[in-house]
């Protein structure tokens, strides 16, 4: 969804519905009654944390892997691992740490946001993280 700011820039948002069952999945049958929906709106900045984030989570995860596979010297493919590193160094354009780092990490969003400062240093820790590992 798109909601203009109070310096009437143009944001897009992420709109998330939550549902919560009666029975818990996988169950015997094939329906179950919704009895609660939550819908959440994430902010711009909130989506890019969430991004580096897990992205952050799979490469954690496939360096152990494949620091481990390596110890045992054993012989895998290593094509997720060179795939996951270039989607974070050759990013899409108009996404990307490089990006998130022009739209968000600047003084002059946290001023026009003063709100999201919180998730705005997260998002830096997270960045520094990718780039520090």
């Amino acid at each position: 969804m798109t909601k203009v700011d109070r310096d009437g820039n143009e944001e897009t948002w992420v709109e998330k519905t939550y549902y919560t069952t009666e029975e818990s999945f996988p169950a015997v049958l094939r329906r179950s009654e919704v009895v609660a929906v939550e819908v959440l709106e994430i902010s711009p900045v909130e989506n890019a944390l969430l991004e580096v984030e897990q992205k952050n989570k799979e490469l954690n995860a496939l360096y152990t892997k494949y620091s481990t596979l390596a110890k045992a010297a054993q012989v895998v493919s290593t094509n997720p691992l060179s795939m996951a590193l270039n989607n974070v160094v050759d990013a899409p354009a108009g996404g990307g740490v490089a990006s998130y780092r022009a739209s968000f990490l600047t003084p002059d969003y946290v001023t026009s946001h003063p709100e999201r400062s919180e998730f705005v240093n997260k998002l830096r820790a997270a960045v520094d993280e990718q780039v520090r590992d």
